[in-house]
């Protein structure tokens, strides 16, 4: 159109994941888009392949581009599968929390902490945490 600034009525004070579904939305709108969330996913992969290059030579200017880059390719997943972005990760972060808190109340009732463990008796109490959440215990 005539309008030089295409994105000029999004909010740039928005939180960026919700700037990166806005600008994703519009540029669709005029037709730079993936035809469907399996070619969204491809891309996914892509950008995983682009990051684990970037980590190989360290350079952490090429590592945060394509972390970035990742992340706006997340966020056009979840667009084309319909998602909300901020409930998926908020649901994650409580999962997360959650998990954790339970092994921290294992641990105290054993007399340990998370200090005493070697990473794969902490695998073993991750793993142990999902399965008791799986099972319907809540703590």
């Amino acid at each position: 159109g005539n309008n030089p600034v295409l994105f000029e009525s999004i909010d740039p004070d928005l939180p960026p994941l919700q700037f990166s579904r806005k600008i994703s939305e519009k540029a669709s709108r005029i037709g730079l888009d993936w035809p469907d969330a399996k070619s969204v996913l491809c891309k996914v992969r892509e950008e995983v392949n682009e990051l684990e290059e970037a980590m190989q030579n360290a350079s952490v200017d090429a590592i945060t581009h394509e972390l970035g880059d990742l992340l706006f390719a997340t966020v056009n997943l979840a667009r084309h599968l319909d998602i909300d972005t901020e409930l998926a990760l908020r649901q994650s972060n409580l999962r997360f929390t959650r998990r954790v808190q339970r092994i921290d109340t294992t641990l105290n009732n054993q007399g340990l902490t998370f200090n005493d463990l070697n990473s794969r008796e902490l695998d073993q109490q991750w793993e142990e945490a999902k399965q008791g959440e799986k099972n319907g215990k809540r703590t």
